[in-house]
């Protein structure tokens, strides 16, 4: 089972590099992506997470180290359950893909943000609006049905396509750069790492 995650949240600052939870846009191999409450998220969270920590699923996310770091915080009786699943390798993040396969080629781009990897491994475009992506925190006393049809949108569409992105990824590597991801698992544990410093 393959499952692409993002989180909404209040800013971030220095000193607070997981900031309150907002929603969780999830998307589950090829159904469509839902948004969750932050209280509607933590079952399904909890389930999510125990899979990957089983080896039965891989939870995909683009700098998903912030999201995982922001789960902890939000959820700490998830701790546990974060960790198994980074040790049991069911976290995937495209954005250190994408890193990883620049520094196979000898390249850097200037930006590994959602917007310009999908650009660059798809067909796929997404808006990152900076005043939606920065004003969930006005929207977390209101229920989901009551949000601006852009802020639904948006942060659906940061899961909506994050599988397809994991997989253009995989196989370009395959193709291109063999054994490329060997060490993925392990960039993410670090990342993880790092973000909780």
């Amino acid at each position: 089972m393959l499952v692409g995650l993002d989180l909404e949240t209040f800013p971030f600052s220095p000193g607070n590099m997981a900031p309150p939870v907002v929603c969780v846009s999830i998307k589950i191999d090829d159904e469509e992506p839902r948004l969750y409450s932050v209280s509607e998220a933590l079952p399904v969270l909890s389930d999510l997470l125990n899979k990957a920590g089983n080896k039965q699923a891989i939870i995909i996310g683009h700098h998903i180290a912030y999201d995982m770091a922001c789960i902890a915080s939000q959820y700490p009786q998830l701790i546990p359950a974060v960790f198994k699943a980074y040790d049991n390798d069911g976290i995937a993040d495209t954005m250190l893909n994408a890193k990883l396969v620049d520094l196979a080629k000898g390249e850097i781009a200037k930006s590994y943000a959602l917007d310009k990897v999908l650009a660059e491994y798809t067909n796929f475009s997404i808006s990152k609006d900076v005043d939606i992506r920065t004003g969930y925190d006005a929207l977390a006393d209101k229920p989901i049905n009551e949000w601006p049809a852009e802020a639904v949108k948006y942060a659906l569409d940061d899961t909506r396509y994050l599988i397809e992105l994991y997989r253009k990824q995989h196989e370009l590597a395959e193709k291109e750069l063999p054994d490329l991801f060997y060490c993925a698992p392990r960039e993410c544990r670090s990342a993880f790492a790092l973000q909780l410093m």
